[in-house]
């Protein structure tokens, strides 16, 4: 049996697959996001490092007699951060989650001394408070604990996973791809840089060690049972394999807190174009493959506000109350935590336009969602760029069984949207890719199993779709300069 855990922004999922490579068991744990501040994102390590001890242990429950676990694979957030004390190993902070800004002033100092394209050049990342160095070196400055523990020699930073790897087997080290997110990685090399962590400010000693995705990890202590461990990943990479997306130019939109697109590149070398992320992808003994990313940071979270709101009673509402409106359509810019790729505007805020008195809770969830698709839509253009010839697009998470928000993707983009049948590709791509790396399973089993899919197909025609698609774009340069205003 394998099995997958995903430490997601909104909860912990445990898959378990039999042998067959069939789900025979899964658990969730639902994760409080905190915002003490505006643009202040927290989680409590403690709840989260619980959480996924109690997932793992209610999906393995008693296990059918002759079984056991045989492999396990963890995928984290990648961008999320916190520092802890290696005397005692608890945690000096809390989690700032990968959508905190909180670090803004820090970006802005280092572009004032015109240091943007030297850490552009190094890290291959544009620089913007998502990623670690910025939070890291927040934390050195703004929190006495964290100062007091580097003084004593004692302090360690890191990203989320590294923190729960340490308390599940001693363990102190993050993988390449969780690395190459951080800001602090040469992605020539393979290796933390230390002109990185000089422009940052930041103490080499503090870091994790890094070692390849794929390789036998050591054994994970779940409660009072130990799992061979054979993988570890950034979330969105292990996606990728969930839905199949192996071969270069495939491409997959991940719509949960946020919605990711991550393209497999292969060993590409040259730099992202379009204001793409490209970090490293699936590593292992034998070398690096590399991914093409663009991110909506507020998808599932704007629909999240929708219900905060009272706009929407359930999520699973949302589709036919879009469905229903009749009313003129809405702009709404999904910026709450700023924009990403290919935009980079860390600054820009939400923002609901055209409404009228007859404005109703139907045309504001259609407006909502349309926002979405048409960010998304931004990036797959960009994708379409660096990877031609693009004409299919796998979809999963929650958000994705959102009928609506799936036919809309389709005609914005004008491609095929192919949704995956297995709502939690992250959790699926860690048990089977934990599988390859102990060398139980083939990568054909795993894209064999990989390939039922619900099709929505382009239904705009071209004219509509490029005029909806210019509008768009007039309208976002306006509404993404009102955040900083």
């Amino acid at each position: 049996m394998y099995l997958g855990l995903d430490l997601g922004t909104s909860g912990v999922t445990a898959l378990l697959l039999g042998e067959d490579l069939e789900v025979v068991g899964r658990s969730d744990r639902t994760i409080q996001t905190d915002s003490p501040q505006p643009g202040w994102i927290e989680q409590t390590p403690r709840v989260l490092l619980a959480a996924v001890i109690d997932a793992a242990m209610e999906v393995m429950g008693p296990l059918p007699p002759g079984a056991s676990i045989r492999a396990v694979g963890l995928a984290n957030p990648g961008e999320s951060v916190l520092a802890w004390d290696a005397r005692s190993g608890d945690p000096l902070t809390p989690v700032l989650v990968w959508s905190d800004t909180r670090a803004s002033e820090i970006c802005e100092r280092l572009r004032a001394q015109g240091l943007e394209p030297t850490l552009t050049e190094l890290s291959g990342l544009p620089l913007d408070p998502y990623f670690c160095a910025a939070k890291f070196a927040w934390l050195l400055e703004h929190d006495a604990a964290v100062r007091e523990a580097h003084t004593a020699g004692f302090l360690r930073l890191c990203t989320l996973d590294a923190w729960i790897i340490f308390q599940l087997s001693g363990q102190y080290f993050t993988d390449h791809s969780t690395a190459s997110r951080t800001q602090l990685y040469d992605q020539v090399r393979g290796c933390w840089s230390p002109e990185l962590l000089g422009h940052f400010g930041l103490p080499l000693g503090v870091l994790p060690e890094i070692r390849p995705s794929l390789s036998p990890l050591g054994m994970l202590n779940l409660g009072e049972t130990q799992v061979p461990w054979h993988a570890a990943l950034l979330d969105q990479v292990a996606a990728l394999a969930g839905n199949g997306c192996f071969e270069e130019g495939t491409l997959k939109v991940t719509y949960g807190t946020g919605a990711f697109v991550v393209a497999q590149a292969g060993s590409l070398a040259a730099p992202a174009a379009s204001g793409l992320l490209r970090t490293v992808g699936v590593n292992d003994a034998g070398g690096r493959t590399f991914i093409l990313e663009g991110g909506v940071y507020s998808a599932g979270s704007a629909v999240q506000w929708l219900q905060r709101l009272g706009l929407l009673g359930h999520a699973s509402e949302a589709s036919a109350l879009a469905e229903s409106a009749d009313g003129a359509r809405l702009r709404f810019l999904p910026a709450f935590s700023g924009l990403g790729a290919p935009w980079w505007e860390p600054e820009a805020r939400g923002v609901l336009a055209g409404m009228t008195a007859q404005t109703g809770k139907a045309e504001i969830v259609r407006g909502v969602l349309d926002g979405i698709a048409s960010c998304v839509t931004d990036i797959l253009v960009g994708m379409d760029q660096a990877l031609p010839h693009l004409q299919r697009v796998r979809a999963d998470g929650g958000l994705a069984q959102n009928g609506y928000l799936m036919q809309r993707q389709a005609d914005l983009s004008g491609l095929i949207i192919e949704r995956s049948t297995e709502h939690e590709a992250t959790a699926l791509g860690m048990a089977l890719l934990a599988g390859v790396s102990a060398g139980l399973l083939s990568r054909e089993q795993v894209q064999q199993r990989t390939r039922s899919v619900e099709v929505f197909m382009p239904r705009l025609p071209e004219a509509e779709r490029l005029h909806e698609r210019s509008l768009w774009k007039e309208w976002l340069a306006q509404a993404a300069a009102l955040g900083s205003r």
